[in-house]
């Protein structure tokens, strides 16, 4: 994940292939912005961290709401 401006919007820089998608015909590509993180919306890109750091040792699924570039 990179920022282009840090205090701006978060965004993909690029894709895992451990990643797996509910909907085959979604894909999280290069560009696209994380809005929520399990219906906890982010305002912030220190947001991400705070709330994925709420996951250390979490083996479930995340959901990621994104906004499409």
């Amino acid at each position: 994940m990179n920022t282009p401006d840090p205090q701006a919007v978060s965004v993909i820089k690029e894709q895992s292939s451990s990643i797996v998608f509910k909907d085959a015909n979604e894909f999280i590509v290069s560009g696209d912005q994380i809005k929520s993180i399990n219906s906890v919306e982010i305002n912030d890109p220190k947001d991400i961290n705070l709330e994925l750091l709420s996951y250390a040792g979490y083996s479930g699924y995340i959901d990621l709401g994104l906004h499409k570039k």
